[in-house]
C-alpha cells in the first residue's frame, strides 16, 4: 500500500471569483480609500489629516487612484500588501480601517486585467506591472516587484495604482454619471468624520465635501448619550472597544434619511438603517414610520484592534451575533424608545391640530423652530446625558369640545378684500369671524 498527496489547493480562478462576487463596485473602490487613510493615521497620531489626501480618476478606460500617505515600505510590499489575509506577524495599524487583507487586491481583481502599481515610500521605491489574466494562468501564488533603495529619507512619499482593460460591465458604470453622483455621496457619508480631520479626497479633481451629520441639541431638547466600553470589565487599552450612542431628532423630518447610522473607526458602515437589525419592528418597537422621520442615532466603535470591531468584511453591515453589538443594541433600543414616544406623542399632537381638536402644536414648532442643531462631530466627545425636551406649552393640551369644521369656496379677490376689511389674515380667520359675528346676531334676537 502506497501513499498519495491529494491535490487540494484552490485554483486562482476560483478563488479570485468566489472573493468579488460579494463585493459591489463602490465598496471594493472605498476599501481602497480605507488603504490610504490607514497610511494617513501611520504618519499623523494626532489625526490631523491636513495635507494629505487620495485622488480617483475615474474613466471608462481606466481607473487611478493616487494617495500621499507614506507610501508602502519594502517589507510591506513583500510580505504581507499582496498575500490573501493578514499573516500572523501582521504590521498593524492603531485604529484602521482596512481590516481584513483582502480590499486592495479584491478592488484590483473587481475593476478590471491589468494594473500598475508605484509608490515611493521613505526609504525606497517600487513598481508592478501585472497582467492579471496572464496570473492567473500561473500555478504559484506570487507577483514581481521592482525595488530601487534609496540612499536618502524620501519626504515625498505617494502610491499610484491604474487599472486598464477594465471589465466590460465595470467600463460601462464608470461611463454613467448616475454612478459617479452616488459615489460621490457615498463618499461624503462614509467618510465625513475623517473629511472632517482635514483628509481630502477628490473624484476626477472635484473635492468631496463631507455630509453633514446634524442632531438638535439644545436646553429644550437635548439627545440621549450612552457611553460605554466593551468588555466592560477590562482595562488594556488593545482589548477594549469604545461604544458611544446619540439618540434625537433632527430638525429635517426626511423618510430617506431618518434612522440608525453607525460607524467603526470613524468609518460609516451602516446608512439611515431602518431594520430590526438596530431594533425596529422589533418585540415591542414599531416598524419605521413617516411619524418617525425626525429621528436620528448614531453609533461609534471606537479601537486600536479594529479586529474587536463588529462589521462584516464587505464594511456595508453588523455581525449582528457579535457580543459587543447585542450588549450595544440593548442600549440601542432604549434609546430608540424614549425618542419614539416623543415623536408619537408630537405626531398626536400635529393630528389633532390639523383637525381643529386643539389650538397649538407645541412639539412640532420646538422641533422646527429649534435653531441650535449642531453637527455631530461637535457632540461626539460629550458625557453622558438623558433624552429631554421641553416645549413651550404644556404637552398635555385640553381638546376642544366635539364640534365640526364648515367650509366654503369664495374667490380671492373676495377673500382678500375681507381681510383688509377686517384686517385678518387668513382664510381661517374670516371664517371664525363671520360665523361668530352672526351666531352673536343669533343670540340677540332670541
Amino acid at each position: 500500500m502506497s501513499t498519495e498527496i491529494i491535490k487540494a489547493e484552490p485554483t486562482k480562478e476560483l478563488f479570485v471569483k468566489m472573493m468579488i462576487r460579494d463585493i459591489p463596485l463602490d465598496r471594493a473602490i472605498l476599501d481602497l480609500i480605507d488603504n490610504s487613510i490607514d497610511g494617513a493615521h501611520k504618519l499623523r497620531d494626532d489625526e490631523n489629516f491636513d495635507g494629505l489626501f487620495t485622488k480617483l480618476t475615474i474613466e471608462k478606460d481606466k481607473f487611478i487612484i493616487e494617495d500621499n500617505c507614506g507610501g508602502i515600505s519594502k517589507n510591506i510590499l513583500i510580505n504581507q500588501a499582496f498575500m490573501f489575509g493578514k499573516p500572523s506577524d501582521y504590521e498593524s495599524t492603531d485604529h484602521s480601517i482596512g481590516r481584513f487583507g483582502i480590499g486592495m487586491k479584491r478592488a484590483i481583481f473587481k475593476i478590471g486585467n491589468h494594473f500598475k502599481l508605484e509608490t515611493i515610500h521613505t526609504k525606497s521605491k517600487s513598481s508592478m506591472d501585472i497582467n492579471i489574466i496572464e496570473w492567473l494562468k500561473d500555478t504559484k501564488w506570487k507577483f514581481e516587484t521592482n525595488i530601487e533603495y534609496l540612499d536618502t529619507l524620501e519626504e515625498n512619499t505617494k502610491t499610484i495604482i491604474t487599472i486598464t482593460d477594465l471589465h466590460s460591465n465595470i467600463s460601462d458604470e464608470f461611463d454613467m454619471q448616475y454612478f459617479l453622483t452616488k459615489l460621490k455621496k457615498d463618499l461624503a457619508f462614509s467618510y465625513s468624520l475623517i473629511l472632517n480631520k482635514k483628509f481630502k479626497i477628490f473624484i476626477n479633481g472635484e473635492d468631496i465635501k463631507r455630509e453633514e451629520l446634524k442632531i438638535i441639541d439644545d436646553t429644550n431638547l437635548s439627545p440621549e448619550i450612552i457611553k460605554f466600553t466593551f468588555p466592560r470589565e477590562e482595562r488594556d487599552e488593545d482589548k477594549i472597544i469604545n461604544i458611544k450612542i446619540i439618540a434625537g431628532v433632527s430638525k429635517e423630518r426626511d423618510l430617506k434619511q431618518g434612522g440608525w447610522y453607525i460607524f467603526c473607526n470613524d468609518r460609516l458602515i451602516l446608512e439611515a438603517d431602518k431594520s430590526n437589525i438596530t431594533g425596529w419592528d422589533n418585540n415591542d418597537l414599531p416598524k419605521y414610520h413617516p411619524d418617525f422621520a425626525y429621528f436620528r442615532g448614531y453609533v461609534f466603535f471606537d479601537s486600536k484592534n479594529a479586529e474587536l470591531l463588529p462589521w462584516t468584511t464587505t464594511k456595508t453591515g453588523l455581525n449582528s451575533d457579535s457580543s459587543v453589538y447585542k450588549a450595544t443594541a440593548f442600549e440601542m433600543r432604549k434609546a430608540l424608545k424614549k425618542v419614539i414616544s416623543f415623536l408619537r406623542e408630537r405626531a398626536t399632537q400635529e393630528s389633532n391640530f390639523k383637525k381643529d381638536k386643539i389650538d397649538n402644536n407645541p412639539l412640532t414648532q420646538l422641533i422646527e423652530n429649534n435653531s441650535i442643531e449642531d453637527n455631530i462631530i461637535s457632540i461626539k466627545n460629550k458625557t453622558s446625558t438623558a433624552f429631554n425636551y421641553i416645549a413651550n406649552t404644556p404637552h398635555n393640551i385640553e381638546e376642544k369640545p366635539n364640534g365640526g369644521t364648515i367650509t366654503y369656496w369664495k374667490s380671492n379677490d373676495e377673500l382678500n378684500q375681507l381681510k383688509k376689511y377686517l384686517n385678518l389674515s387668513t382664510n381661517k380667520d374670516i371664517g371664525k369671524y363671520t360665523f361668530d359675528y352672526f351666531l352673536d346676531l343669533v343670540n340677540d334676537n332670541e
